[in-house]
């Protein structure tokens, strides 16, 4: 007899627990598109939930541009409290993307 010793279940429902990893220069986020393209290919009834790190993952993808600029802002904030004044932090701000773009087209 073949099969797992215990019957799983997910939110009531039989489940089966499927644990990899992305094969090396694929991004998680690649390999879980790909895995959500397979299940829609299985017959009807079957599903897919991530769950643990994944589950995290997709909830924070969404939020990553909010912090982005909300860094941005609270780095701003700081320098104008050090520098006590709002234009110089601007250009303080602005000196950094530009020095990046400087230092790309140099080499």
């Amino acid at each position: 007899e073949t099969g797992s010793p215990r019957l799983e279940r997910y939110n009531g429902y039989s489940a089966l627990e499927i644990v990899g990893e992305a094969a090396p220069g694929v991004s998680t986020g690649t390999a879980m598109d790909i895995m959500e393209k397979l299940v829609q290919q299985l017959p009807t009834g079957f599903g897919l939930e991530w769950t643990a790190m994944s589950y995290q993952e997709r909830l924070s993808g969404a939020q990553a541009p909010a912090l982005y600029a909300l860094s941005l802002l609270v780095v701003f904030l700081c320098l104008a409290a050090l520098y006590e004044s709002w234009s110089v932090p601007f250009s303080v701000m602005l000196v950094v993307p530009l020095g990046v773009i400087g230092a790309l087209l140099a080499t």
